[in-house]
Protein backbone atom coordinates (compact mmCIF):
# COMPACT_ATOMS: atom_id res chain seq x y z
CA UNK A 1 0.00 0.00 0.00
CA UNK A 2 1.41 3.38 -0.98
CA UNK A 3 2.27 6.23 1.34
CA UNK A 4 -0.62 8.32 0.08
CA UNK A 5 -3.14 5.55 0.81
CA UNK A 6 -1.62 5.08 4.30
CA UNK A 7 -2.13 8.76 4.91
CA UNK A 8 -5.76 8.59 3.79
CA UNK A 9 -6.44 5.59 6.00
CA UNK A 10 -4.84 7.27 8.98
CA UNK A 11 -6.92 10.41 8.54
CA UNK A 12 -10.11 8.34 8.28
CA UNK A 13 -9.29 6.39 11.43
CA UNK A 14 -8.97 3.02 9.69
CA UNK A 15 -5.52 2.32 11.06
CA UNK A 16 -3.87 2.62 14.44
CA UNK A 17 -0.45 1.32 13.44
CA UNK A 18 2.69 2.93 12.17
CA UNK A 19 2.35 5.67 9.59
CA UNK A 20 4.93 6.83 7.04
CA UNK A 21 4.74 10.13 5.20
CA UNK A 22 7.10 11.36 2.52
CA UNK A 23 8.08 15.00 2.76
CA UNK A 24 10.18 17.27 0.59
CA UNK A 25 11.42 20.83 0.65
CA UNK A 26 9.54 23.70 -0.93
CA UNK A 27 10.54 24.03 -4.56
CA UNK A 28 8.38 26.87 -5.84
CA UNK A 29 5.59 26.77 -8.36
CA UNK A 30 4.86 27.83 -11.91
CA UNK A 31 3.85 31.35 -10.88
CA UNK A 32 7.20 31.86 -9.18
CA UNK A 33 9.03 30.47 -12.19
CA UNK A 34 7.15 32.82 -14.51
CA UNK A 35 8.03 35.75 -12.28
CA UNK A 36 11.71 34.87 -12.27
CA UNK A 37 11.95 33.90 -15.94
CA UNK A 38 9.91 36.51 -17.77
CA UNK A 39 11.65 35.72 -21.01
CA UNK A 40 9.34 37.54 -23.38
CA UNK A 41 9.63 40.96 -21.76
CA UNK A 42 13.37 40.56 -21.27
CA UNK A 43 14.10 39.68 -24.89
CA UNK A 44 11.75 42.26 -26.40
CA UNK A 45 13.25 44.96 -24.18
CA UNK A 46 16.72 43.86 -25.26
CA UNK A 47 15.87 43.99 -28.97
CA UNK A 48 14.08 47.33 -28.65
CA UNK A 49 17.03 48.67 -26.67
CA UNK A 50 19.48 47.87 -29.47
CA UNK A 51 17.27 49.53 -32.09
CA UNK A 52 16.50 52.58 -29.95
CA UNK A 53 20.07 53.21 -28.84
CA UNK A 54 21.30 52.82 -32.41
CA UNK A 55 18.68 55.25 -33.73
CA UNK A 56 19.64 57.74 -31.01
CA UNK A 57 23.33 57.46 -31.88
CA UNK A 58 22.64 58.44 -35.49
CA UNK A 59 23.22 62.04 -36.51
CA UNK A 60 19.94 63.57 -37.69
CA UNK A 61 21.21 65.92 -40.38
CA UNK A 62 19.01 68.75 -41.63
CA UNK A 63 19.51 70.04 -45.16
CA UNK A 64 18.26 73.48 -46.21
CA UNK A 65 18.33 74.53 -49.87
CA UNK A 66 20.84 71.81 -50.65
CA UNK A 67 23.23 72.68 -47.82
CA UNK A 68 23.55 71.25 -44.36
CA UNK A 69 22.10 73.62 -41.78
CA UNK A 70 22.58 73.37 -38.02
CA UNK A 71 19.60 75.46 -37.10
CA UNK A 72 16.89 75.26 -34.44
CA UNK A 73 15.40 72.16 -36.06
CA UNK A 74 18.80 70.46 -35.99
CA UNK A 75 19.09 71.22 -32.29
CA UNK A 76 15.58 69.90 -31.69
CA UNK A 77 16.12 66.63 -33.53
CA UNK A 78 19.54 65.90 -32.04
CA UNK A 79 19.04 67.10 -28.48
CA UNK A 80 15.51 67.92 -27.32
CA UNK A 81 12.58 66.90 -29.55
CA UNK A 82 10.18 68.37 -26.99
CA UNK A 83 10.31 70.14 -23.66
CA UNK A 84 10.01 66.93 -21.65
CA UNK A 85 12.13 64.39 -23.55
CA UNK A 86 15.69 64.04 -24.70
CA UNK A 87 16.57 62.51 -28.04
CA UNK A 88 17.33 59.15 -26.40
CA UNK A 89 13.96 59.11 -24.59
CA UNK A 90 12.13 60.11 -27.77
CA UNK A 91 13.81 57.31 -29.77
CA UNK A 92 13.12 54.75 -27.04
CA UNK A 93 9.41 55.56 -27.03
CA UNK A 94 9.23 55.58 -30.82
CA UNK A 95 10.89 52.17 -31.13
CA UNK A 96 8.84 50.75 -28.26
CA UNK A 97 5.60 51.36 -30.15
CA UNK A 98 7.09 50.11 -33.42
CA UNK A 99 8.15 46.85 -31.75
CA UNK A 100 4.96 46.27 -29.75
CA UNK A 101 2.35 47.74 -32.12
CA UNK A 102 4.10 47.81 -35.53
CA UNK A 103 3.37 51.54 -35.79
CA UNK A 104 3.96 54.86 -34.05
CA UNK A 105 2.40 58.30 -34.40
CA UNK A 106 4.48 61.49 -34.12
CA UNK A 107 2.73 64.85 -33.94
CA UNK A 108 3.32 68.49 -33.06
CA UNK A 109 0.93 70.92 -31.43
CA UNK A 110 2.89 74.08 -32.23
CA UNK A 111 4.85 73.22 -35.36
CA UNK A 112 8.03 72.83 -33.30
CA UNK A 113 8.07 70.21 -30.54
CA UNK A 114 7.66 66.58 -31.60
CA UNK A 115 5.77 64.04 -29.48
CA UNK A 116 5.17 60.29 -29.82
CA UNK A 117 1.47 59.69 -29.22
CA UNK A 118 0.34 57.16 -26.61
CA UNK A 119 -3.25 56.99 -27.85
CA UNK A 120 -5.06 57.80 -31.06
CA UNK A 121 -7.95 56.71 -33.25
CA UNK A 122 -7.89 56.92 -37.01
CA UNK A 123 -10.77 57.22 -39.44
CA UNK A 124 -9.82 55.73 -42.80
CA UNK A 125 -11.25 57.71 -45.70
CA UNK A 126 -9.91 55.99 -48.80
CA UNK A 127 -8.84 58.62 -51.33
CA UNK A 128 -9.39 61.48 -48.85
CA UNK A 129 -7.14 62.50 -45.99
CA UNK A 130 -7.51 60.17 -43.00
CA UNK A 131 -8.63 61.81 -39.77
CA UNK A 132 -6.73 61.18 -36.53
CA UNK A 133 -8.82 61.80 -33.45
CA UNK A 134 -8.20 61.60 -29.71
CA UNK A 135 -4.45 61.98 -30.19
CA UNK A 136 -2.84 62.31 -26.78
CA UNK A 137 0.22 61.62 -24.70
CA UNK A 138 0.41 60.14 -21.23
CA UNK A 139 -0.19 62.47 -18.27
CA UNK A 140 -1.90 65.07 -20.46
CA UNK A 141 -5.70 65.22 -20.42
CA UNK A 142 -5.82 67.17 -23.68
CA UNK A 143 -6.67 65.45 -26.96
CA UNK A 144 -5.99 66.65 -30.48
CA UNK A 145 -7.35 66.05 -33.95
CA UNK A 146 -5.33 66.08 -37.17
CA UNK A 147 -5.63 65.21 -40.81
CA UNK A 148 -3.14 62.66 -42.11
CA UNK A 149 -0.99 65.46 -43.53
CA UNK A 150 -0.54 66.88 -40.01
CA UNK A 151 0.95 63.78 -38.35
CA UNK A 152 3.82 61.42 -39.06
CA UNK A 153 2.44 57.89 -38.98
CA UNK A 154 5.44 55.57 -39.06
CA UNK A 155 4.55 52.01 -40.04
CA UNK A 156 6.81 49.01 -40.45
CA UNK A 157 6.28 45.87 -42.51
CA UNK A 158 5.85 43.88 -39.31
CA UNK A 159 2.06 43.58 -39.61
CA UNK A 160 0.78 40.95 -37.21
CA UNK A 161 4.25 40.35 -35.83
CA UNK A 162 3.70 41.64 -32.29
CA UNK A 163 0.90 39.19 -31.33
CA UNK A 164 2.83 36.35 -32.96
CA UNK A 165 5.95 37.15 -30.95
CA UNK A 166 3.84 37.41 -27.80
CA UNK A 167 2.27 34.00 -28.45
CA UNK A 168 5.62 32.35 -29.14
CA UNK A 169 7.08 33.99 -26.05
CA UNK A 170 4.26 32.61 -23.89
CA UNK A 171 4.99 29.08 -25.12
CA UNK A 172 8.70 29.39 -24.43
CA UNK A 173 8.01 30.84 -20.99
CA UNK A 174 5.77 27.88 -20.16
CA UNK A 175 8.40 25.37 -21.29
CA UNK A 176 11.17 27.16 -19.42
CA UNK A 177 8.98 27.33 -16.31
CA UNK A 178 8.50 23.55 -16.47
CA UNK A 179 12.25 22.99 -16.76
CA UNK A 180 12.86 25.43 -13.94
CA UNK A 181 10.47 23.60 -11.60
CA UNK A 182 12.04 20.26 -12.58
CA UNK A 183 15.48 21.58 -11.71
CA UNK A 184 14.28 22.88 -8.35
CA UNK A 185 12.66 19.56 -7.52
CA UNK A 186 15.79 17.66 -8.52
CA UNK A 187 17.83 19.95 -6.30
CA UNK A 188 15.42 19.68 -3.35
CA UNK A 189 15.72 17.66 -0.15
CA UNK A 190 13.41 14.70 0.42
CA UNK A 191 12.79 12.30 3.28
CA UNK A 192 10.33 10.01 5.06
CA UNK A 193 8.88 10.57 8.53
CA UNK A 194 7.85 7.40 10.35
CA UNK A 195 5.27 7.98 13.15
CA UNK A 196 5.01 4.91 15.36
CA UNK A 197 1.88 3.89 17.26
CA UNK A 198 0.00 7.10 16.61
CA UNK A 199 -3.74 6.54 17.03
CA UNK A 200 -6.24 8.50 15.07
CA UNK A 201 -7.68 11.51 16.81
CA UNK A 202 -9.99 14.34 16.19
CA UNK A 203 -9.79 16.55 13.13
CA UNK A 204 -8.40 19.37 15.23
CA UNK A 205 -5.64 17.13 16.66
CA UNK A 206 -4.68 15.81 13.25
CA UNK A 207 -4.53 19.34 11.83
CA UNK A 208 -2.27 20.51 14.65
CA UNK A 209 0.09 17.56 14.13
CA UNK A 210 0.34 18.12 10.38
CA UNK A 211 0.89 21.86 10.77
CA UNK A 212 3.59 21.30 13.34
CA UNK A 213 5.40 18.80 11.15
CA UNK A 214 5.14 21.12 8.18
CA UNK A 215 6.52 24.06 10.14
CA UNK A 216 9.39 22.06 11.63
CA UNK A 217 10.56 20.59 8.35
CA UNK A 218 10.15 23.82 6.41
CA UNK A 219 12.56 25.56 8.79
CA UNK A 220 14.83 22.51 8.65
CA UNK A 221 14.96 22.48 4.83
CA UNK A 222 15.09 26.21 4.20
CA UNK A 223 18.01 27.06 6.51
CA UNK A 224 21.62 26.30 5.76
CA UNK A 225 22.31 25.27 9.38
CA UNK A 226 19.41 23.77 11.32
CA UNK A 227 18.54 21.21 14.01
CA UNK A 228 15.37 19.12 13.88
CA UNK A 229 13.78 18.02 17.18
CA UNK A 230 11.55 14.93 16.80
CA UNK A 231 9.09 13.62 19.37
CA UNK A 232 9.28 10.06 20.69
CA UNK A 233 8.05 7.68 18.01
CA UNK A 234 9.02 9.99 15.15
CA UNK A 235 11.78 8.82 12.84
CA UNK A 236 13.09 10.85 9.89
CA UNK A 237 14.94 9.04 7.11
CA UNK A 238 16.52 11.12 4.32
CA UNK A 239 15.84 9.90 0.81
CA UNK A 240 18.92 10.09 -1.31
CA UNK A 241 18.29 11.60 -4.72
CA UNK A 242 20.27 11.00 -7.82
CA UNK A 243 23.12 13.30 -8.64
CA UNK A 244 21.96 16.74 -9.67
CA UNK A 245 21.03 16.62 -13.32
CA UNK A 246 21.99 19.71 -15.32
CA UNK A 247 19.80 18.81 -18.28
CA UNK A 248 17.06 21.16 -17.08
CA UNK A 249 19.50 24.07 -16.95
CA UNK A 250 20.72 23.18 -20.42
CA UNK A 251 17.11 23.11 -21.60
CA UNK A 252 16.54 26.57 -20.16
CA UNK A 253 19.67 27.94 -21.86
CA UNK A 254 18.80 26.31 -25.20
CA UNK A 255 15.19 27.52 -25.19
CA UNK A 256 16.32 31.03 -24.24
CA UNK A 257 18.73 31.04 -27.18
CA UNK A 258 16.04 29.72 -29.52
CA UNK A 259 13.61 32.47 -28.59
CA UNK A 260 16.39 35.08 -28.89
CA UNK A 261 17.13 33.84 -32.41
CA UNK A 262 13.50 33.96 -33.50
CA UNK A 263 12.91 37.39 -32.01
CA UNK A 264 16.14 38.71 -33.51
CA UNK A 265 15.20 37.44 -36.96
CA UNK A 266 11.74 38.97 -36.69
CA UNK A 267 13.00 42.42 -35.61
CA UNK A 268 16.20 42.25 -37.69
CA UNK A 269 18.53 42.39 -34.73
CA UNK A 270 21.60 40.15 -35.22
CA UNK A 271 21.47 36.91 -33.25
CA UNK A 272 24.97 37.53 -31.88
CA UNK A 273 23.75 40.70 -30.17
CA UNK A 274 20.58 39.07 -28.86
CA UNK A 275 22.67 36.32 -27.24
CA UNK A 276 25.26 38.75 -25.91
CA UNK A 277 28.04 37.14 -27.90
CA UNK A 278 31.34 39.00 -28.24
CA UNK A 279 32.26 37.27 -31.49
CA UNK A 280 31.91 39.01 -34.86
CA UNK A 281 30.67 42.21 -33.25
CA UNK A 282 31.82 44.24 -36.26
CA UNK A 283 29.62 42.22 -38.64
CA UNK A 284 26.76 42.24 -36.13
CA UNK A 285 26.95 46.02 -35.84
CA UNK A 286 26.90 46.40 -39.62
CA UNK A 287 23.89 44.10 -39.94
CA UNK A 288 22.09 45.95 -37.16
CA UNK A 289 22.56 49.24 -38.99
CA UNK A 290 21.65 47.92 -42.43
CA UNK A 291 18.64 45.77 -41.60
CA UNK A 292 17.43 47.02 -38.22
CA UNK A 293 18.10 50.73 -37.73
CA UNK A 294 18.21 52.02 -41.30
CA UNK A 295 14.66 50.84 -42.23
CA UNK A 296 13.25 52.64 -39.17
CA UNK A 297 15.27 55.74 -40.02
CA UNK A 298 14.07 55.72 -43.63
CA UNK A 299 10.44 55.33 -42.57
CA UNK A 300 10.82 58.36 -40.28
CA UNK A 301 12.64 60.35 -42.97
CA UNK A 302 9.90 59.73 -45.52
CA UNK A 303 7.14 60.87 -43.18
CA UNK A 304 9.16 63.86 -41.99
CA UNK A 305 10.17 65.05 -45.45
CA UNK A 306 6.67 64.62 -46.86
CA UNK A 307 4.70 66.17 -43.99
CA UNK A 308 6.99 68.27 -41.82
CA UNK A 309 8.68 69.88 -44.84
CA UNK A 310 6.44 69.28 -47.84
CA UNK A 311 6.94 68.93 -51.56
CA UNK A 312 8.13 72.49 -52.26
CA UNK A 313 10.86 72.50 -49.63
CA UNK A 314 11.95 68.95 -50.42
CA UNK A 315 12.34 69.62 -54.15
CA UNK A 316 14.20 72.81 -53.24
CA UNK A 317 16.90 70.79 -51.48
CA UNK A 318 15.59 70.73 -47.91
CA UNK A 319 15.29 67.35 -46.22
CA UNK A 320 16.11 65.25 -43.16
CA UNK A 321 18.78 62.58 -43.41
CA UNK A 322 19.36 60.24 -40.47
CA UNK A 323 23.01 59.30 -40.82
CA UNK A 324 24.04 56.02 -39.13
CA UNK A 325 27.74 56.60 -39.74
CA UNK A 326 28.48 57.63 -36.11
CA UNK A 327 27.56 54.08 -35.07
CA UNK A 328 30.24 52.66 -37.34
CA UNK A 329 32.73 55.21 -36.07
CA UNK A 330 32.29 53.85 -32.56
CA UNK A 331 34.82 51.09 -33.28
CA UNK A 332 38.10 52.73 -32.28
CA UNK A 333 40.19 49.90 -33.72
CA UNK A 334 38.91 50.39 -37.26
CA UNK A 335 38.58 54.18 -37.02
CA UNK A 336 42.04 55.10 -38.45
CA UNK A 337 41.53 52.92 -41.52
CA UNK A 338 38.04 54.28 -42.10
CA UNK A 339 39.12 57.92 -41.74
CA UNK A 340 42.06 57.41 -44.08
CA UNK A 341 39.86 55.89 -46.76
CA UNK A 342 37.16 58.54 -46.44
CA UNK A 343 39.66 61.40 -46.71
CA UNK A 344 41.77 59.85 -49.44
CA UNK A 345 38.78 59.43 -51.76
CA UNK A 346 37.50 62.96 -51.17
CA UNK A 347 34.29 61.87 -49.42
CA UNK A 348 34.88 63.80 -46.19
CA UNK A 349 37.14 66.55 -44.96
CA UNK A 350 38.99 66.23 -41.66
CA UNK A 351 36.53 68.51 -39.86
CA UNK A 352 33.53 66.65 -41.30
CA UNK A 353 34.87 63.40 -39.86
CA UNK A 354 35.54 65.05 -36.51
CA UNK A 355 31.99 66.40 -36.52
CA UNK A 356 30.58 62.91 -37.10
CA UNK A 357 32.60 61.73 -34.13
CA UNK A 358 31.32 64.59 -31.98
CA UNK A 359 34.80 66.03 -31.57
CA UNK A 360 35.75 69.75 -31.68
CA UNK A 361 36.44 71.07 -35.15
CA UNK A 362 39.94 72.22 -36.04
CA UNK A 363 38.64 75.17 -38.04
CA UNK A 364 41.80 75.46 -40.16
CA UNK A 365 41.62 75.88 -43.94
CA UNK A 366 43.34 72.53 -44.45
CA UNK A 367 40.74 70.77 -42.29
CA UNK A 368 37.95 72.09 -44.54
CA UNK A 369 39.45 70.84 -47.81
CA UNK A 370 38.79 67.54 -49.56
CA UNK A 371 41.63 65.35 -50.79
CA UNK A 372 42.11 62.46 -53.17
CA UNK A 373 44.74 59.73 -53.18
CA UNK A 374 47.74 61.03 -55.05
CA UNK A 375 50.15 62.10 -52.40
CA UNK A 376 46.98 63.46 -50.77
CA UNK A 377 46.66 66.25 -53.31
CA UNK A 378 43.80 68.71 -53.38
CA UNK A 379 40.61 67.51 -55.01
CA UNK A 380 40.50 70.61 -57.22
CA UNK A 381 44.11 70.16 -58.34
CA UNK A 382 45.51 66.64 -57.83
CA UNK A 383 48.99 67.73 -58.93
CA UNK A 384 49.24 70.13 -55.99
CA UNK A 385 50.11 68.47 -52.71
CA UNK A 386 48.20 69.44 -49.60
CA UNK A 387 49.82 72.25 -47.68
CA UNK A 388 52.61 72.64 -50.20
CA UNK A 389 53.91 76.14 -50.66
CA UNK A 390 53.78 77.60 -54.13
CA UNK A 391 57.24 78.00 -55.61
CA UNK A 392 57.84 81.66 -56.42
CA UNK A 393 58.27 82.40 -60.08
CA UNK A 394 60.65 85.03 -61.35
CA UNK A 395 59.35 87.86 -63.47
CA UNK A 396 61.25 89.64 -66.11
CA UNK A 397 64.09 91.59 -64.62
CA UNK A 398 64.72 88.97 -61.91
CA UNK A 399 61.90 90.01 -59.57
CA UNK A 400 60.12 87.28 -57.55
CA UNK A 401 56.58 87.09 -56.27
Amino acid sequence: MGAFQNFVNWLSGRTNGDYKIEIESSTGDTAKADKILNLKILMMASAAGYLASGLSMCQWRTMENGKEAKNAEYFRLNNRPNRNQSKAEFCSKLVYYLVTQNEALVFSTDGKDLYVADNWNVERRGTKNDIYRDVSVKDDDRTFQFQSSGVMHIKMDWTGLAPLISSIGDEYEAMIGTSYIGYRKQSGTKGVVNIQGLESGTDEQRTKILNRIKTQFKAFFDNQNAVLALNTGYTYTPVSTSARNTSEMNDIANMTDEFAERLGLALRVPVALMKGSVENTQNARTDLVMFGIRPIAQAFEQEYNAKRLGEREFTGGSRLFIDPLPIQLGDVASLPTFCERMTSCGQYSVDELRDLRGEPLLGTPEAQKHYITKNYGLLENPEEEAGAQQVPTAKEGGEET
